[in-house]
């Protein structure tokens, strides 16, 4: 009976340590994205999502402040194609938002508060998204 359940278990162990490892490798995807785009940047917020649908919205708060730059970047896995990333300051305002097709931009808050960071993700897959402040 032992070796019964030893053998039902050992798919569920094995599975489990490959989604692990897939979500490590987008975390590390993320991290060497920002050490890029934002050397020396400290980590204010990271958020995972799992997109399952072909195109939708996704989002998170963040704390702000005022005078400092900061670096939001996203990375994907999966069948996701696009993820379009905006900024909304504590009234509610665009302060940024993507132009170019990576999921990349760079903003320097003028008031401190909640800021809300949208993720419009088309396809599906794993999402993760990160707020960096930038060090000069």
């Amino acid at each position: 009976m032992l070796d019964r359940r030893a053998a039902l278990a050992l798919p569920f162990l094995l599975l489990g340590c490959a989604g692990a490892d897939r979500e490590d490798t987008l975390d590390r995807m993320l991290r060497y994205s920002a050490e890029q785009a934002a050397p020396k940047s400290e980590t204010v917020h990271t958020f995972a999502l799992v997109a399952r649908r072909g195109e939708a919205d996704h989002g998170f708060r963040v704390i702000l402040h005022a005078d400092k730059c900061y670096a939001v970047l996203a990375v994907a896995d999966g069948t996701v194609t696009d993820v379009n990333l905006q900024v909304f300051d504590p009234i509610g305002a665009v302060a940024a938002k993507t132009n170019a097709e990576a999921p990349k931009l760079e903003l320097c808050a003028k008031r401190s508060g909640p800021y809300r960071v949208k993720l419009h993700v088309t396809g599906r897959g794993r999402v993760r998204a990160g707020v960096y402040e930038r060090r000069l």
